[in-house]
């Protein structure tokens, strides 16, 4: 059953049009042109080496997430690849089928400094389609086995992107990141990490899919590391890997001269 967001003018006929090319061209390749034909620019700045790991070794992207669009920006941005996943918001489930099965669900729903912070596009989201509703206890156990999911995905040799500064309380990461990666400590394949930076978005960036807007907004930036093999992190424990990763991290950023801060959700 389609969701009724799909039946919403103008969002609704985005939504099938993101659908239907997806569908037929794989998550990159279907936001890619979707972009491109609302003359949306993506400007990525990776190398031949990173997108061969991208497109073929077990892969953490760590990427910040001031806003929304940053998911599929990301997307947009990457070399094809089909065991492609995004550890995202429950709420993005059953829009896009073609798009579900590369989402690991997270629910942030009882989380109550996070829900009044919503833009307004999630928020009216949330009223056309809402979602199974669960006790805080029942989400942490759900967001938990996505963690999980996320680490066996990395042991098949996939590639799971994460946002792990995305409604932070305190400034700094939260630890699903680390227990995402201790969590593939079993693996027999060489595990990289890839920092990426997406700068230029805003909290309005849905409305650069409506054409006429889209011509008068900056371009958006993916800035994207060299990877890491991180193998020796796997024997730390995830509070551990968390601090490495997120120190690694922010000291990229800045020899990028880029600034980065995580603002509180409760700021």
């Amino acid at each position: 059953m389609k969701s009724r967001l799909s039946k919403l003018p103008i969002f609704g006929r985005l939504i099938n049009e993101i659908e239907t090319n997806v569908h037929n061209l794989g998550i990159q390749n279907g936001f890619a042109r979707t972009f491109k034909d609302h003359n949306v620019e993506i400007v990525a700045d990776y190398d031949e080496q990173t997108a061969h790991i991208l497109e073929h070794e077990a892969c953490i992207l760590v990427v910040n997430h001031p806003h929304e669009i940053e998911v599929i920006a990301l997307a947009a941005a990457l070399p094809p690849r089909k065991d492609a996943y995004v550890i995202a918001n429950a709420g993005f489930m059953a829009i896009c089928p073609s798009v579900d099965k590369h989402i690991l669900p997270v629910y942030v729903t009882n989380n109550e400094q996070s829900a009044s912070n919503w833009p307004f596009i999630m928020r009216l989201a949330g009223k056309l389609h809402p979602l199974a509703s669960y006790d805080a206890n029942e989400e942490h156990k759900k967001n938990i086995e996505t963690i999980n999911a996320g680490g066996q995905k990395l042991i098949e040799g996939a590639t799971v992107a994460i946002f792990p500064d995305r409604h932070s309380t305190n400034g700094h990461w939260f630890n699903g990141v680390g227990y995402m990666t201790k969590a593939a400590e079993n693996t027999t394949r060489d595990l990289f990490v890839v920092n990426v930076f997406v700068e230029g978005t805003t909290s309005h960036d849905y409305l650069r899919l409506l054409r006429p807007i889209a011509k008068r907004l900056p371009d958006i930036e993916v800035h994207v590391s060299q990877p890491t093999k991180i193998n020796d992190l796997l024997d730390l424990e995830p509070k551990e890997i968390t601090r490495i990763l997120e120190t690694s991290y922010r000291e990229w950023v800045a020899s990028n001269n880029k600034a980065y801060s995580i603002p509180k959700i409760n700021d």
